[in-house]
């Protein structure tokens, strides 16, 4: 598996997830493949059919402003979508300067660790890669079938204890491939894309995901998790991006009050403060 045309690879995954219904046209009888076709989308952005096709296929490097604009309006991508597409734009018009892409720090900030580390909330810091890089003590107890300074797409994709961890499994695993996905984009240097092909090759869950080039974590607020002492348990997450270090993600977990879940929360943090 290679990443060698990001943005038209972006494009042609929005084309082919986007319906006819959802932009105005008839559905158009039988079509070989899902969502639009490639005049349609050239039609509606103002485009002609020859431009969108060098775009898709990598052979446009330049598109301006106003052709990017028009296609998040055709997609009805989001901010964060949008985004991401206009970093992909940049980016294949600066080959030279790609290098390394972003300087992602691989180590958690000690300020962070330390900050954590006395909060009463369960909190852990994962890299762009998705690696564990800190975790408090109520983050540990609290999954306990996570292995300590492990990667959580690994452990998502390829450990089996993940679909007795995460009761929703889909609905957890998607949002990560996502992460994922947004990171290594912009990381032409193989440090990410490295583990990409990895769970490529061994996962066709993972395969289905990548597939669906989403780049936006949606999560549903709560989410149901298996405890080995407790059982099951209903927690809402939290997610904040670390400013000063580009692709670390700060996540932390809390239950509704005076529900089972913060019960059981409550049971782990007194279990949690003997260690």
């Amino acid at each position: 598996m290679h990443q060698v045309n990001s943005l038209g690879d972006f494009i042609r995954a929005h084309r082919v997830a986007t319906t006819p219904e959802q932009v105005g046209l008839a559905g158009g009888g039988f079509r070989r493949t899902s969502g639009l076709r490639r005049e349609e989308v050239a039609a509606l952005a103002g485009l002609s059919k020859g431009y969108y096709a060098r775009l898709e296929q990598g052979r446009e490097k330049q598109p301006s402003n106003q052709v990017l604009d028009a296609l998040i309006r055709v997609f009805q991508l989001d901010a964060e979508a949008a985004e991401h597409m206009y970093r992909l734009a940049r980016k294949t018009c600066r080959r030279q300067d790609r290098g390394r892409g972003i300087d992602f720090e691989s180590q958690a900030c000690p300020d962070m660790v330390r900050m954590i580390d006395g909060w009463k909330v369960p909190a852990i810091i994962i890299g762009p890669r998705l690696d564990i890089l800190a975790e408090n003590t109520l983050c540990r107890t609290l999954f306990p079938q996570v292995p300590p300074e492990s990667n959580v797409a690994e452990f998502m994709f390829l450990d089996p204890a993940a679909r007795e961890l995460y009761l929703d499994w889909e609905e957890m695993a998607q949002p990560y491939v996502a992460a994922l996905r947004a990171s290594a984009d912009l990381d032409p240097s193989g440090y990410i894309m490295s583990l990409v092909e990895e769970l490529y090759s061994r996962s066709p869950e993972f395969r289905r995901f990548w597939a669906s080039y989403d780049v936006t974590m949606k999560m549903r607020p709560y989410k149901r998790y298996f405890h080995p002492e407790v059982g099951e348990i209903e927690l809402e997450s939290h997610h904040f991006l670390v400013n000063h270090t580009p692709g670390q993600r700060l996540i932390t977990w809390k239950a509704e009050p005076d529900s089972p879940s913060q019960v059981a929360l409550d049971f782990l943090q007194a279990k949690a403060a003997e260690k």
